[in-house]
């Protein structure tokens, strides 16, 4: 196999034949025209044309997503081709335009999805002279949104090759935090796990205690949901630890407001204090986002903890607060947490039109996650007493979609309470 790529790499111009070694040395699993610019330095135009000649050539493949893929062991011989003709200079050059390749695509992708407020450490990416936000002002939310998923693996390469580099370890957690924004929005776990855990790696290397303790942090979020629970104890314990010894009011509030999530179903008393100092400490810092979020979150902690008239208040207060700060993934959540509050007070009917809300509110900006649990609360009333049963189903059905194409553990009580219908 390896003559018949050979002869095929021989046949190619000089142009072609780099661009092919080029690939080789790249650490994802698939391309399209901007990886192509990104390696070569080529304009997209003459990019295109040149994975034409590789697929032509029978070294590539396009697959239906428009993405190009070696074919066979054709990746191998690209990189042994590169190691005979490519500097050790240019090699290293690749890696360094892949890392900044991702690192500011995922950066302007993070400030599209999550907005201004949102706390950073990072994010230098755009705010450098001259660089370019790839996704407009026309649904900028969702085209930045698509993007993280689409490219979510191959940025997850590029970061893993960039940590074990070594020399690279300032872009690499950068690159961790952005990412975040996809799995705030969509889970997938398993790739958050490893997002923020190699996140975490870099920002020590690097070190920086608010960004290692940022990351470690929200690694606690998808070892929760995976049943991690003392590997997800350890991190918010570290990321305590960091975060107070940076004394950044809003990097501590954060990391309080996970440590309630962690107490949330074992001490419903103790998530509502970590919840209350987190609220405390975005109220000193003028962080109004973070504040609102906090209160969202004491008003769940009061739900778990059977407080429910105390909670609505809270909750009606966050959500209008969410709403004003334009942030509709946050809105959306707090309205899940203020029917479950109304519903525990007995105010049935605007429990109803909260869940309903909180459907369409995060349906609107792609939320799935938050928006299957949404549907998940609205189906138990749809099929209750007197209710509609197919509704129901349809409600949960769609609940198990998402659930399923975020890699959630969820999905599985979702099969089993479908199955009773």
């Amino acid at each position: 196999m390896t003559a018949v790529f050979t002869a095929a790499y021989e046949g190619l111009t000089a142009e072609q034949a780099r661009l092919y070694r080029l690939l080789g040395l790249y650490p994802g699993h698939s391309v399209d025209i901007g990886q192509a610019v990104c390696v070569s330095g080529a304009d997209p135009e003459t990019a295109q044309e040149l994975l034409y000649a590789l697929e032509d050539a029978e070294l590539l493949e396009e697959g239906e997503d428009g993405r190009y893929r070696f074919l066979g062991e054709a990746r191998d011989h690209a990189r042994e081709q590169a190691a005979q003709v490519e500097s050790d200079a240019e090699r290293e050059a690749v890696l360094e335009r892949c890392v900044d390749y991702y690192v500011t695509g995922a950066a302007f992708a993070d400030l599209a999805v999550m907005g201004e407020r949102r706390l950073r450490v990072g994010g230098e990416a755009v705010r450098r002279p001259g660089a370019y936000d790839p996704f407009g002002d026309t649904d900028r939310r969702l085209h930045a949104l698509g993007w993280l998923i689409v490219e979510r693996l191959e940025a997850l390469a590029v970061l893993r090759a960039a940590v074990e580099h070594g020399g690279m370890a300032h872009q690499a957690w950068q690159l961790a935090e952005s990412l975040t924004a996809l799995h705030l929005n969509h889970r997938l776990p398993e790739e958050w796990v490893a997002c923020c855990a190699l996140g975490a790696e870099a920002a020590a290397a690097d070190e920086n205690p608010a960004a290692e303790a940022r990351l470690r942090a929200l690694l606690s979020r998808p070892l929760l949901d995976l049943g991690e629970e003392e590997r997800a104890r350890a991190e918010l314990d570290r990321a305590l630890e960091l975060a107070d010894a940076t004394g950044d009011a809003r990097l501590r509030a954060l990391t309080l407001g996970l440590d309630g999530r962690y107490w949330q179903t074992r001490d419903a008393d103790r998530a509502c204090a970590a919840y209350e100092s987190s609220l405390a400490l975005n109220e000193q810092a003028g962080d109004a986002r973070g504040a609102a979020l906090a209160r969202s979150f004491l008003g769940w902690g009061l739900c778990a903890a059977g407080q429910f008239e105390k909670a609505v208040p809270e909750l009606r207060a966050a959500e209008e607060a969410l709403r004003e700060l334009e942030d509709p993934r946050g809105m959306g959540r707090t309205l899940t947490i203020l029917g479950r509050a109304l519903e525990g007070a007995g105010a049935h009917e605007d429990a109803v039109r909260a869940y309903e809300d909180a459907v369409h509110a995060l349906r609107e900006c792609q939320a799935t996650h938050y928006e299957a649990e949404a549907l998940e609360a609205l189906a138990a009333w749809t099929a209750g007493p007197g209710g509609d049963e197919d509704t129901a189903r349809e409600q949960l059905a769609r609940a198990l979609e998402l659930y399923e194409a975020g890699g959630s553990p969820r999905a599985d009580f979702l099969r089993e309470l479908l199955a009773q219908y």
